[in-house]
């Protein structure tokens, strides 16, 4: 019977060196220099892969602007602003020279001629009427006041110095302004008086407010 015989060490050492050769060679082979892209699968590579240089030259121009959008749905409505100077209230006779006191004995001190009712809010309110004494001598002289009033607080007043004419009683016509802020509801009236105790005739008493958006004192 024939006996394997075992090799000698030196031909241990030369299948070791083959073999190790073998595998450096194989793994030398897996490194391969890419230089057509079609040696590379779509979707393989990712920009970390590249080269900065490469990853800049990707950067195209700037495209032209698109085209403008559709127009958005109507936002809600918004808070309703501050009210303006648009409101105006008034009131006077029908007829300018209507009398408002009774004949023949006319008005007496402190006669309301005329008045407004308003909401509150901020105005600038004017007011005229003209003023007739009765039974004065010419050269008689009086005086006339005429005063605002809110609810019977005073709000303004007008005096006026009057001579009765040489020939007749003459007229006098008295304005009285005032601005005001209303912080509720109030009924501005004028009422008119003629010193020592004098008699008068009241025409066209008229009040005209106008409602601003607030009043500013300066």
């Amino acid at each position: 019977m024939n006996r394997i015989r075992r090799p000698s060490r030196s031909v241990v050492v030369l299948i070791v060196v083959v073999v190790a050769a073998s595998l450096a060679t194989a793994g030398a082979a897996t490194k391969v220099l890419i230089s057509s892209s079609s040696q590379v699968e779509n979707g393989a590579l990712k920009a970390k892969d590249l080269s900065k240089k490469a990853r800049q030259s990707l950067k195209g121009k700037r495209g032209k602007r698109g085209r403008a959008g559709e127009a958005g749905a109507t936002g809600a409505t918004g808070a309703t602003g501050p009210r303006g100077p648009s409101d105006a209230f008034t009131v006077h006779e029908t007829s300018f020279n209507t009398d408002i006191c009774p004949q023949p004995g006319g008005c007496t001190a402190d006669t309301v001629l005329t008045g407004l009712n308003l909401e509150p809010g901020s105005y600038v309110i004017n007011t005229a009427v003209t003023i007739h004494p009765i039974g004065l001598n010419a050269g008689d002289k009086r005086a006339i006041e005429c005063e605002l009033e809110n609810g019977g607080s005073p709000l303004e007043r007008s005096n006026h110095n009057y001579e009765a004419g040489t020939t007749a009683t003459l007229d006098e016509t008295i304005h009285v302004n005032t601005a005001i802020t209303l912080s509720s509801a109030g009924l501005i009236q004028i009422r008119c008086s003629v010193s020592a105790g004098t008699n008068f005739q009241a025409s066209g008493p008229r009040m005209t407010a106008i409602q601003v958006a607030s009043l500013t004192e300066q």
